[in-house]
Order: structure tokens, then sequence, then C-alpha cells
């Protein structure tokens, strides 16, 4: 239900493809157009083994993959 999407996916920033996390880290591809993006901030940040998005001082999400 509307309820349920709305507390529990986030879209994908590139195609809108909704996604739910259920573990693991906050680098999520998507499994549409597999991009690259953080459960966090939402921001397309490739896909690398470990974004640099992760590790930048000026990142919001820094240490929180």
């Amino acid at each position: 239900n509307q309820a349920y999407l709305s507390d529990k996916t986030k879209p994908c920033p590139r195609c809108k493809a909704l996604t739910e996390k259920n573990q693991g880290c906050n680098h999520i591809t998507c499994i549409k157009c597999k991009c690259g993006w953080c459960w966090i901030c939402g921001q397309d940040i490739g896909n690398a083994t470990i974004p640099e998005h992760f590790s930048d001082p000026n990142s919001p999400c820094q240490n929180k993959q």
C-alpha cells in the first residue's frame, strides 16, 4: 500500500524506480538502470566498491557506508 511505499522505499536518483533496503550498506545499486547511489542522501555516487562519497570529509554521509 501507499503508506508502506512512502515509509520503506526511496526512488533511484536517475530512473526513479522505487527501492527497498532491508539490510546491508548504504551504497545501493538500482536493479533497473544500475545507478550506484547513496541510501542516506539519495545522491548518484557511482559504482566503485567503496565510493569516495563515504570518505569525503565534505559529504554528509562520511563514514556511514
